[in-house]
């Protein structure tokens, strides 16, 4: 916008009434006791341009949060325990969440607890399996229960996909005692 018609605004004159290149502006007819109010009208606009420049000078300073080392450091410790058997719950929420919850550092602690009818699942799934290693890469500690393995002659399959299988029934109690320890069941 020129500044004759930036002048013209600030003024008072009609919204969309901007002169062009060589006019003079064309000001209402005042009468004398009119320019208090065309004054008043002046500094009315002058502070909603100078309110409006300065809540976006302090929107544009805000500060940004960002993921870095001034970023505060997980807490607490998440042991899920995976039981279904349910390739969907599998792949859909309890992987999926469990290597989320490490991946963007939602605890300091992430464990995978393999048992029971889920062991029978990620034995027979290559895609459950490949999920499960990315998991172990990225700091999932994964553990299987060694009795139920053991029902299912599932122990040495297990293992060999880098998973310690043990007795589970004291490591899971142990986390439900502990106030810094979340559980849940899948």
């Amino acid at each position: 916008m020129r500044k004759a018609g930036l002048r013209w605004m600030l003024a008072g004159g009609a919204r969309g009434n901007v002169p062009h290149e060589g006019e003079a502006p064309q000001c209402p007819r005042l009468r004398i006791g009119d320019t208090h109010v065309r004054e008043e009208s002046m500094k009315s606009r002058l502070y909603e341009v100078t309110g409006l420049f300065l809540l976006t000078i302090l929107i544009l300073a805000a500060p940004v949060p960002t993921w870095g080392d001034d970023v505060e450091q997980p807490t607490g410790k998440l042991m899920v325990v995976w039981t279904s058997a349910d390739p969907d719950v599998a792949d859909k929420v309890c992987l999926m969440y469990t290597h989320a919850a490490k991946k963007y550092g939602w605890f300091a602690e992430v464990r995978l607890v393999v048992w029971g009818p889920s062991q029978r699942l990620l034995a027979g799934d290559p895609a459950i399996q490949s999920k499960v290693k990315a998991m172990q890469a990225d700091g999932v500690i994964v553990e299987a229960c060694v009795a139920c393995a053991t029902k299912l002659e599932l122990v040495d399959t297990i293992r060999e996909m880098g998973i310690e299988v043990r007795g589970m029934g004291v490591p899971l109690t142990e986390a439900l005692k502990d106030p810094d320890t979340e559980v849940i069941t899948f």
